[in-house]
């Protein structure tokens, strides 16, 4: 039987549509509420990754590391997790987001520069850490191309790759292709996971997952996200079998 793993992405996807002013009261009673609902596992960080509050991405209220910190405070069960953009996040920002609680991350690159996430992959393994594969703008690269990259992951170390629909460009035939070419070249034992945008079109992309023997899926608050529309909670969905 495939177990979802559900992973909230609100205090930090969500940054975007607040355009990163979440307050320390904000993040902390939302982790809490997360967690008493009893997801797997909540990220946190600036919309764009760890370190990304500049002049290019727009500055944040507070830290990465004071959000994080925060949301350390009230997380009983669920996983604390984050995200890194390498070029914008180092691996000596993974290890500081580690020493405050982070037990898990998602490296992102775009779909098709897998290969930029190499070193970032590998000192997040070296760190004892949960790694996810997050590959940007799935919806623009054909799904044999996606695969070859998601492989490239694998290859450094990622226990799961995403499927992330970035743009919302993604009808369910185009999810289940892409899983499809993922199930082609990838171990079995390396999760599958979706990331999914816009409208209730994301939930029913995330839904196709368990069909195509993807495990996991990612999940946002009501309305919040980078591009700014109404949208359901969406949700990663990370197959835990048993």
């Amino acid at each position: 039987m495939t177990k979802l793993y559900i992973q909230d992405v609100t205090l930090r996807d969500g940054m975007h549509a607040l355009r990163h002013q979440y307050d320390l009261g904000h993040v902390r009673a939302i982790a809490e509420a997360l967690d008493e609902a009893g997801v797997d596992a909540i990220e946190v960080a600036h919309g764009d990754g760890l370190t990304g509050s500049t002049v290019n991405y727009g500055f944040g209220r507070h830290t990465d590391a004071a959000w994080i910190a925060e949301a350390a405070k009230v997380c009983k069960r669920a996983r604390l997790t984050t995200l890194l953009i390498p070029g914008i996040g180092t691996t000596e920002d993974l290890k500081h987001a580690r020493d405050i609680g982070v037990q898990s991350v998602r490296v992102a690159t775009r779909s098709t520069e897998a290969d930029v996430s190499a070193q970032h992959i590998a000192a997040a393994r070296d760190m004892g850490m949960d790694v996810s594969g997050f590959l940007m703008m799935s919806h623009m690269t054909a799904p044999e191309v996606l695969a070859r990259d998601a492989v490239k992951m694998e290859s450094y170390g990622a226990h799961c790759v995403y499927v992330t629909d970035s743009g919302g460009g993604m009808v369910t035939k185009d999810v289940a292709t892409r899983f499809a070419a993922y199930d082609a070249v990838l171990k079995p034992a390396t999760q599958r996971g979706a990331h999914m945008h816009e409208l209730s079109l994301s939930v029913a992309n995330s839904n196709s997952q368990p069909w195509n023997r993807s495990i996991g899926s990612s999940v946002a608050s009501e309305a919040l996200g980078i591009i700014r529309q109404p949208k359901p909670r969406r949700g990663v969905l990370r197959d835990e079998s048993a």
